[in-house]
């Protein structure tokens, strides 16, 4: 996926041998890829300091994982701005000592497994018509 990035000025996804999508990277992440990625490292013992924070900035928010510390969350871009994020960040950082924090946007491989996604349901869905 990385190397497509990089390499190709259109991409396109096939799901069960039909062509869900075509464009730019720009273009797919535009219309597939809805949020951001939030992922913030702190001390175990700070989890619902950071929870609360999160659910305070965007209340659709999406934990995807939880490990030792290290929490990722998936932001509904339609509901949150990135100077939003940053500023709810620099106010934890008064609260707790933050080891290492990242927003990003959406890759190119989870606009595949959203794509999918769709398809999968669409056949699912017109499979019991």
């Amino acid at each position: 996926m990385e190397e497509a990035e990089h390499l190709c000025d259109r991409i396109g996804i096939i799901v069960s041998g039909q062509l869900q999508c075509i464009g730019t990277l720009n273009e797919l992440k535009n219309r597939y890829g809805g949020s951001y990625r939030l992922t913030v490292s702190s001390d175990p013992i700070y989890k619902k300091n950071v929870e609360r924070v999160i659910s305070n900035l965007c209340t659709n928010s999406i934990k995807i994982y939880d490990l030792v510390g290290t929490q990722r969350y998936q932001l509904p871009r339609s509901e949150v701005r990135v100077g939003d994020i940053f500023k709810a960040i620099e106010n934890l950082k008064k609260e707790v000592q933050i080891n290492a924090f990242e927003v990003a946007s959406s890759s190119l491989e989870d606009i595949f497994t959203e794509v999918v996604k769709r398809a999968s349901q669409f056949k699912h869905h017109q499979d019991f018509l």
